[in-house]
């Protein structure tokens, strides 16, 4: 029982929350009071690559503690390997990938009730 729940955390519980927290917290970071969409959007763009790269770093950690050889096959191949999880990062984004999007919509909305506030006072 210990060996599965453990093979589970390390498979797949922690890089998803990992990366779920990412994607609430990175646009609390990049737009916390964006009064624009299009400053919404670029926050929200930067959040994105940095789920993006921080899941390459996440996955290669998660493959090296199932594979202690990742190190050696990283030095062997560094640009393939870094193609390798960048690909897999991507595959994550159906976990990262919505979350970030409800949270731009919620953001979305706090920028229109800004502005809505802001034309209510002039």
């Amino acid at each position: 029982m210990t060996v599965l729940f453990t093979a589970f955390a390390v498979e797949m519980a922690v890089p998803a929350l990992t990366l779920g927290v990412l994607a609430v917290g990175l646009p609390l970071v990049f737009a916390r009071r964006a009064m624009t969409q299009r400053a919404l959007a670029r926050g929200i763009g930067w959040a994105a690559v940095i789920c993006l790269i921080a899941g390459v770093f996440v996955l290669f950690a998660q493959y090296a503690l199932l594979s202690p050889g990742q190190g050696r096959l990283l030095m062997a191949d560094p640009l393939g390997r870094f193609g390798f999880f960048l690909g897999q990062s991507l595959r994550a984004g159906v976990i990262w990938g919505p979350i970030l999007a409800v949270v731009w919509l919620i953001r979305a909305q706090g920028v229109e009730e800004r502005r809505g506030l802001l034309m209510e006072d002039k």
